[in-house]
């Protein structure tokens, strides 16, 4: 089972410190924005550990290439590139758990002070 750190009353769980910057900014990120139960915590700490791990896959992948000689000579896949595509079925599959593939109800938002509710902010 993933540890997941103790709580800061300011700042909300801490990421587990095996994921990567990238990984522990989405999870202060989801912490900041959402209200998240100790089952959620968990899952969010799987998603992003299946969101590391297909990152490795890609730099292993951009690394060596597509793909790899068998023992006959013959071109196959890279099997980091089955890594890869599972990690981020994973990825997707958690984050739609979680419901943070899309946009939550008003009720898993973490209030704001001025507003009530944080509105979502629209990129364009």
């Amino acid at each position: 089972m993933t540890e997941i750190s103790s709580i800061a009353r300011d700042s909300g769980p801490k990421a587990p410190s095996h994921l990567s910057a990238p990984a522990r900014e989405f999870w202060r990120w989801a912490i900041h924005e959402f209200v998240l139960e100790p089952n959620h915590l968990l899952l969010l700490a799987k998603a992003l550990e299946a969101f590391d791990r297909a990152e490795q896959a890609r730099n292993v992948i951009r690394r060596d290439g597509m793909f790899i000689s068998d023992r006959y000579g013959q071109p196959r896949p890279h099997p980091a590139v089955q890594i890869e595509r599972d990690s981020r079925d994973a990825l997707a599959r958690l984050l739609r758990q979680l419901d943070l593939a899309g946009e939550p109800d008003a009720s898993r938002r973490r209030p704001s002070p001025s507003l009530g509710f944080a509105p979502k902010k629209e990129s364009r």
